[in-house]
């Protein structure tokens, strides 16, 4: 699940600081962390911690539609993991 979340934010932060049109400082800044640590983000690098994942949902458009596809995507790893694929 964590690999899941770690992919999910990765794509968010991404589209987010794109509909934005911010760089990557000001996305930093909006996120309330630094240059280095966001980039990691975007690169796969390291994972948000939980502060950056809520400030990065909360930035969202529409925060509950993020939430929406994290629930479904747990959803389908569950399944996986029950069927063992």
């Amino acid at each position: 699940m964590e690999d899941v979340l770690k992919k999910e934010l990765r794509f968010l932060a991404l589209k987010e600081r794109d509909r934005c049109g911010y760089t990557q400082e000001q996305m930093s800044e909006v996120l309330m962390m630094s240059k280095r640590s966001y980039s990691d983000i975007e690169c796969g690098i390291s994972a948000c911690g939980t502060l950056t994942a809520i400030l990065l949902i909360l930035h969202t458009e529409d925060p509950n539609l993020f939430l929406y596809r994290i629930e479904k995507e747990f959803q389908k790893l569950m399944i996986k993991e029950k069927i063992g694929v």
